[in-house]
């Protein structure tokens, strides 16, 4: 029997993500955070700044985790999903991401191994009333773009991940995941 999967829990990392992106921009309006900001209200921009990359961080490496998990364990069961065709009708209409370089076509599974490897993960900023530098005394926020960068071999790699639309793509999948595998079969009892 595999480890068990907490699908409720990746179900609620995925809201939380998905709350963070969209509510970043109003919690920045609000508080006034940006790096230039001369006053400071309740938060630091450093502060605010190390909070969001550690809980974006945390959620998606789980979230990535468990989902490679539980394809490898389903397919260990032999179990007939066919999970190319699940990964492209849940990214369909939705834009989860690129590549930016050492890599082709960014599909689900490859975005959770980016997550998993990557050595060095940024969050994209902006200011809140431009799309250009950031001005003194503005707020910023993060856009909901994380760029993930690593190697494979020798071949370096960078991609630009859309958190919302990923999130939404996963959560489409895992959706499928539970209708489509038998999941008495993958929790038999040890023997």
């Amino acid at each position: 029997m595999p480890h068990s999967f907490d699908i409720e829990g990746t179900k609620e990392r995925l809201l939380v993500l998905q709350h963070l992106c969209h509510g970043n921009r109003s919690f920045c309006k609000e508080f006034r955070i940006g790096r230039v900001i001369e006053e400071v209200l309740e938060y630091e921009w450093y502060e605010y700044y190390a909070f969001l990359k550690h809980s974006v961080s945390e959620h998606l490496i789980n979230c990535a985790i468990k989902l490679r998990m539980l394809q490898d364990s389903v397919k260990a069961d032999e179990q007939k999903v066919d999970f190319e065709k699940i990964d492209r009708q849940a990214r369909k209409g939705l834009k989860i991401g690129k590549f930016l370089s050492g890599g082709n076509r960014l599909n689900l599974r490859e975005a959770c191994n980016k997550i998993i490897h990557a050595t060095d993960a940024r969050l994209e900023w902006c200011p809140l009333d431009s799309k250009t530098s950031t001005k003194e005394n503005e707020p910023e926020f993060w856009t909901g773009m994380i760029f993930l960068y690593g190697t494979k071999g020798p071949t370096k790699w960078e991609i630009e991940l859309n958190v919302p639309d990923f999130c939404v793509a996963l959560f489409r999948l895992v959706r499928s995941l539970e209708e489509e595998v038998n999941w008495d079969s993958l929790y038999k009892y040890d023997e």
